[in-house]
């Protein structure tokens, strides 16, 4: 036997070759679930939407600070 005809049976062998299947002998535990949505409670919510409330509120009065007032403004007072 020559090393081609050799490497030629491994070949043969190997594409004959199937893997089984086996299920496994050890016990998994159970497949978790996704989990859901969680609602919240009622007063959580409303906390929540209070607390969104005010952060708007402090924004808007932030941003109308910063905002220039055109009557203090000297320069484009009309006569």
């Amino acid at each position: 036997m020559d090393f081609s005809s050799l490497l030629g049976l491994a070949q043969e062998k190997q594409s004959n070759k199937v893997d089984i299947k086996r299920y496994s002998t050890q016990v998994s535990g159970p497949k978790k679930a996704t989990p859901k949505e969680k609602k919240l409670s009622e007063n959580v919510r409303r906390f929540m939407e209070r607390k969104d409330a005010e952060e708007r509120s402090k924004k808007k009065a932030d941003s109308q600070r910063r905002r220039p007032s055109w009557r203090s403004d000297p320069w484009t007072r009309r006569a």
